[in-house]
């Protein structure tokens, strides 16, 4: 769990997004700057078989992750997956910089029950060397993370009933932060000396993580997110799912002066939500009090005008980001239109880059 390692170098990892609507399955290959897309499909959830980013139903989120791979035409088998940040109890604690891996194994252990309100024997841990302490040479930081077993036994369930092997489960915090490395492109002077905003703007989340000079420096989440406006607009055009909606929208059936109200609202509400968020990282990070760029990504990011009207509501330039940008792109993966739904894709590309890792 949580920072995971790479299991067998022969192969990548089928990266599942498991999100509130859909699940979005992505093959990569390949090397950072050099990346293809050998596989990809995104198929449309059940209603009530996931509810506040947990599992409800794991058959029907089973069933639908194997219709996502057979859509896919990947013959790959290892999968990895993430839990969502709301499950996850993350600590950073110092230990004596010349510990050794089984060592430090053995003081994770022993320091848990400190930080985690759960008994431990219900609780899977895992750890990570992140440098030297600031403060004090001889010691070095050490990511603690703790997740309760049965979200990743819910998790692993639905990839062994998909015929998948599960052989990774992250963060998705951990997996967007690793998205954000094909950001880079697309920032200022490459994300060099930079300080660049990225928003992950999902159907019931926001999520934002701070790049200063191409490291992550701060993320927080918000309880916001574009189910708010297409929930709306199912009632006033009469459809039965956000994918129809987002057809019409794209082939003209429906013009954005049909709901022009609507989507102004939104926007005014997203950007306060980014103002405020904003905010607090400002408040908190204290060498870094400018931002050079605010990229959006997330379903958010598909909708007609959104970019536009935002921007009006912002004093930061404002852009939509693409991970997948400059990707080769397999046939199947064209077919099964990833090109559209790249920016919705950052935690299922944050997930298959860990095979690269």
């Amino acid at each position: 769990m949580g920072t995971g390692t790479r299991q067998n170098k022969s192969r990548s990892f089928l990266g599942i997004d498991i999100g509130a609507t859909r699940v979005k399955l992505l093959e990569l290959d390949g090397r950072p700057g050099a990346i293809r897309v050998s596989g990809y499909a995104a198929e449309p959830l059940p209603a009530y078989s996931v509810s506040d980013y947990q599992i409800i139903n794991v058959d029907a989120v089973g069933e639908t992750v194997g219709r996502a791979l057979k859509k896919s035409g990947s013959r790959n088998k290892q999968a990895a997956i993430a839990v969502s940040g709301a499950a996850v109890i993350s600590k950073t604690i110092t230990m004596p910089a010349d510990m050794k891996d089984g060592e430090i194994e053995q003081q994770v252990l022993l320091e848990a029950p400190q930080h985690v309100p759960y008994p431990i024997e219900n609780v899977s841990l895992d750890f990570q060397v992140l440098g030297p302490d600031p403060n004090n040479d001889a010691r070095d930081e050490v990511l603690l993370v703790a997740c309760r077993r049965d979200n990743i036994e819910m998790r692993t369930a639905v990839l062994e009933m998909a015929g998948l092997k599960p052989c990774l489960v992250d963060v998705e915090e951990y997996a967007l932060s690793n998205a954000c490395a094909l950001l880079q492109q697309q920032m200022p002077n490459a994300g060099r000396d930079s300080t660049v905003a990225i928003f992950e703007m999902g159907a019931q989340r926001t999520r934002l993580n701070v790049q200063h000079d191409c490291q992550s420096v701060f993320t927080r989440e918000a309880g916001f997110g574009g189910q708010l406006l297409v929930d709306e607009l199912l009632g006033q055009f009469e459809l039965p799912d956000s994918g129809q909606l987002l057809t019409q929208l794209h082939e003209g059936r429906i013009d954005v002066s049909e709901f022009d109200e609507s989507l102004s609202s939104f926007c005014d509400q997203a950007a306060r939500e980014i103002e405020g968020a904003l905010q607090f990282y400002f408040s908190t990070q204290a060498q870094t009090q400018t931002l050079d760029q605010i990229l959006i990504t997330g379903g958010c990011a598909l909708y007609p005008e959104f970019m536009t009207r935002l921007q009006e509501r912002l004093i930061w330039p404002v852009a939509a980001a693409n991970p997948l940008d400059g990707a080769r792109l397999g046939r199947v993966a064209i077919r099964n239109h990833v090109e559209a739904d790249a920016p919705t894709l950052m935690v299922a590309v944050g997930l298959s880059m860990r095979s690269m890792m």
